[in-house]
C-alpha cells in the first residue's frame, strides 16, 4: 500500500519529465542561408532578413566564399548605375506626362535600354552570390532536431519505459 501511494506521487513527475524531453529539441537549428522570392530576392538566415553588407560578411568567411563574393560585388556598381539611370530616364518623361506636359518618349526609350544594359549584371550578382551561399551551406556541420522516440514495453522487471534521443 505504501509502495503505490509513493508510486501515485512519482507518476506525474515522470510524465512531466516525458512530455518535456518529448517537445524540447535536444539540437539548436542551422545556421544556413536561404534564398526566398518575396518582392525580390530575399537572404534569410535564422527566418532574418539579411542586409547585403551583412551577408557579405558573412559568406566571406571561407577562401573560395570571398572569391565568389567579390565576384558578386563587382556587378553591383554597373547594376546600381545602369538600372538607376534607366530608372530615372522613364519616369522623367512619364512625370512629364502626368503633369500635362510634352513628354519626351526617346527619353523614355534610352531609360529602357539602360534597364535592359543592367540585366546581365543582375543575372551574374545573383550567379555568384548564389554560389557563395551553397559553399558557405556546404561548409557548415550537418546539424538538426533529431526525434525523440519513447517506447513502453516489457523489460526483465516488468513493465517498462525507454527514451531515446
Amino acid at each position: 500500500m505504501q509502495i503505490l501511494h509513493k508510486m501515485t506521487k512519482a507518476i506525474p513527475l515522470f510524465l512531466l519529465l516525458i512530455w518535456t524531453s518529448l517537445i524540447c529539441p535536444a539540437q539548436s537549428t542551422s545556421d544556413s542561408i536561404v534564398m526566398k522570392q518575396r518582392l525580390g530576392k530575399v537572404f534569410l538566415q535564422h527566418n532574418k532578413v539579411l542586409p547585403a553588407s551583412e551577408l557579405h560578411a558573412i559568406l566571406s568567411t571561407s577562401s573560395d566564399g570571398t572569391k565568389e563574393v567579390e565576384q558578386a560585388k563587382a556587378n553591383l556598381a554597373p547594376l546600381y548605375i545602369f538600372s538607376f539611370a534607366g530608372g530615372f530616364l522613364i519616369g522623367w518623361p512619364i512625370g512629364t506626362a502626368i503633369g500635362r506636359g510634352k513628354p519626351n518618349w526617346a527619353l523614355a526609350a534610352g531609360g529602357v535600354g539602360l534597364v535592359l544594359c543592367a540585366i546581365p549584371f543582375q543575372a551574374g550578382y545573383n550567379k555568384h552570390i548564389l554560389k557563395a551561399i551553397t559553399i558557405y551551406n556546404k561548409n557548415l556541420k550537418k546539424i538538426g532536431l533529431q526525434k525523440t522516440i519513447l517506447e513502453v514495453g516489457w523489460s526483465k522487471t516488468g513493465i517498462g519505459v525507454e527514451v531515446r534521443f
